[in-house]
């Protein structure tokens, strides 16, 4: 990970996009919040990764 990498910040904005595809999904009944929030924490992680091409391409 970045040395400058806010950590507690991090961790809010992934656990933010999994409580909204959450919510998401509960209120609308559907199941395609949890890819897009899948493709923004793999996005989110690319921006504070060291070494971004040891995460996935795609998901």
């Amino acid at each position: 990970m970045a040395a400058d990498a806010d950590v507690p910040q991090l961790v809010f904005e992934l656990a933010a996009f999994l409580e909204m595809a959450n919510a998401e999904s509960v209120l609308h009944d559907e199941i395609a919040c949890y890819a897009k929030a899948a493709n923004a924490i793999l996005n989110r992680l690319r921006g504070v990764a060291t070494d971004p091409s040891a995460l996935p391409t795609s998901l």
